[in-house]
């Protein structure tokens, strides 16, 4: 994983996405822009970013190949585990 002081996640403000990309095991964008205030592009370049970084995986929709499935990586739930880690001790 990328160093949290370089992270694009961190930078970005991305957390609240891979959180909100958290809550299934495999989601669209549509059903991650659901739990957000945030508009349809800014959740696709966050996703764009977490991918980047390792923290989350897309695939194609074997349903319908215009949408992508995401879901969150070993190294993106480890990211949540020390971003938590630190909202609880402050």
């Amino acid at each position: 994983m990328t160093g949290l002081d370089d992270s694009s996640v961190v930078k970005g403000g991305c957390t609240k996405v891979l959180e909100a990309a958290a809550e299934e095991e495999q989601q669209t964008v549509s059903e991650i822009l659901s739990r957000l205030p945030f508009s349809q592009q800014y959740v696709s370049q966050s996703l764009q970013r977490l991918e980047n970084d390792g923290l989350v995986k897309s695939r194609e929709s074997s349903e319908d190949r215009r949408n992508r499935i995401y879901r969150v990586t070993e190294e993106g739930w480890d990211f949540l585990d020390v971003v938590n880690g630190i909202y609880a001790e402050a």
